[in-house]
């Protein structure tokens, strides 16, 4: 058989006999003094390579304070100031929360900053992260001052009133003590509110007592205890039959007014309109229970006046009734003026109706003065009529005087009296120069 030719074995041999063992030694003896020293230097790259992408990695979890500081500074910094905010709370302030925020600024300078940016989106998460920052009364006294200097009353109402809010949190009688101090009225009835809302959600009892301990001492004082108004209308959101023993226990005054107002509607909603007329009744004081049923037939009329003129004109006779008739076509005739009127002629004039009739004219005098001043004059009590058809009248005069005055020399109906009284030229001003005779 004949022999297959044999490789060339020389070939696949010669890459290994022509590195030797001993010549591989002394290459590496050779190339020792420098490879040693390469191998640290790479060693040392892995490392540092390895550690920064670690910090990398964390980073983002340790800095959101950092970058929220810097985007919360109030006043449009350059980047150097910026840049200094962030050095100032890594370093300086790390355990003061509100430096931090302020950039280690004076916090009345920086909230006078953050006030004058015109970004509102900006300008209220800052002052919200200051609002959640300040803890004591001192620093959020500090902010109000500010508040109250550069800006006026009304134009910062909402940040004063979380600013009291947060106060009365934790303080309530200290930021009393601060809004009773205020100038102006508006400023403090808002203060009242917003203090006293508060401190009726954290404890109704001692905001009771320290209004009670303040209330008004004359006698006379027909405006009354407008700080338990507050309490009361704070309370009827959760408990009107509460509110409503709190409001007769306070004297007749336009703060009790302003109760009775905040309870009935509650009074409905919470336990429905026969409870509403029974605890109407069962009121023992007199000019209070009358002004609660007032009150309650304007409410019931505006869902369904049929059936509170039904409830109305079952009233045992009395003012009680009168003030509620009056309610109820005030709040009838203005969506339908023609049905009160109906409803109202089929009851005759008298002392018990004058009122409603004054109300149902008032209603209509815009779209029709005369038939106005037509139920203004069957009015029954003589001053009440006269007083009512002149301020038709005037009222006339000012919108559309040569009408006005047309009528009032052509009807025969118009009562001497009112003529007396009404003005008889008109100037050019349309109503403003009236000459009486």
């Amino acid at each position: 058989m004949a022999q297959l030719p044999q490789r060339d074995t020389v070939v696949w041999n010669e890459p290994y006999t022509a590195f030797p063992t001993a010549n591989l030694m002394k290459l590496s003896e050779e190339t020792r003094r420098w490879l040693i020293p390469l191998a640290w230097l790479a060693t040392a790259a892995i490392t540092f390579c390895l550690g920064r992408f670690v910090a990398f990695i964390e980073t983002p979890a340790t800095t959101p304070a950092i970058a929220a500081s810097a985007t919360l500074q109030s006043a449009p910094a350059s980047s150097d100031e910026a840049t200094g905010a962030v050095l100032i709370e890594t370093v300086e302030n790390r355990d003061n929360p509100l430096q931090r925020l302020t950039g280690g600024k004076p916090m009345d300078e920086w909230l006078k900053n953050l006030l004058a940016q015109e970004d509102e989106i900006s300008r209220m998460q800052g002052f919200l992260r200051l609002l959640e920052l300040l803890g004591t009364s001192e620093e959020i006294e500090q902010a109000l001052n500010v508040l109250l200097t550069n800006s006026n009353s009304w134009s910062r109402s909402k940040e004063f009133s979380m600013l009291l809010q947060k106060w009365a949190q934790f303080d309530p009688v200290k930021a009393m003590g601060f809004v009773e101090k205020l100038k102006d009225n508006g400023t403090k009835f808002g203060g009242y509110r917003a203090v006293l809302s508060t401190w009726t959600r954290r404890n109704a009892q001692e905001a009771i007592a320290w209004a009670e301990q303040n209330a008004p001492k004359d006698p006379d004082d027909r405006d009354g205890n407008w700080p338990m108004a507050t309490i009361v209308d704070q309370i009827a959101r959760t408990d009107a039959s509460w509110a409503l023993r709190l409001t007769e226990a306070q004297p007749v005054s336009r703060a009790r007014g302003r109760m009775i107002e905040s309870v009935v509607g509650r009074l409905v909603s919470q336990k429905g309109e026969e409870f509403a007329k029974e605890a109407a009744m069962e009121i023992t004081d007199e000019s209070l229970r009358n002004a609660t049923l007032a009150r309650l037939a304007g409410q019931l009329a505006g869902d369904n006046p049929q059936a509170t003129a039904a409830w109305v004109t079952g009233l045992p006779p009395g003012e009680g009734r009168q003030h509620a008739l009056g309610a109820l076509i005030e709040q009838w005739s203005d969506k339908d003026p023609v049905s009160a009127a109906t409803f109202l002629t089929r009851m005759p004039p008298s002392p018990e109706t004058d009122e409603s009739r004054a109300r149902l004219a008032d209603n209509i005098q815009r779209k029709d003065p005369e038939g106005a001043l037509a139920w203004a004059g069957t009015i029954s009590e003589e001053q009440s009529r006269t007083r009512t058809m002149s301020e038709l009248l005037r009222n006339w005069f000012r919108r559309d005087p040569d009408a006005a005055r047309k009528w009032m020399l052509q009807d025969t109906q118009v009562p001497d009296d009112v003529k007396l009284r009404f003005p008889t030229q008109v100037g050019n001003t349309g109503g403003a120069g009236f000459r009486f005779e």
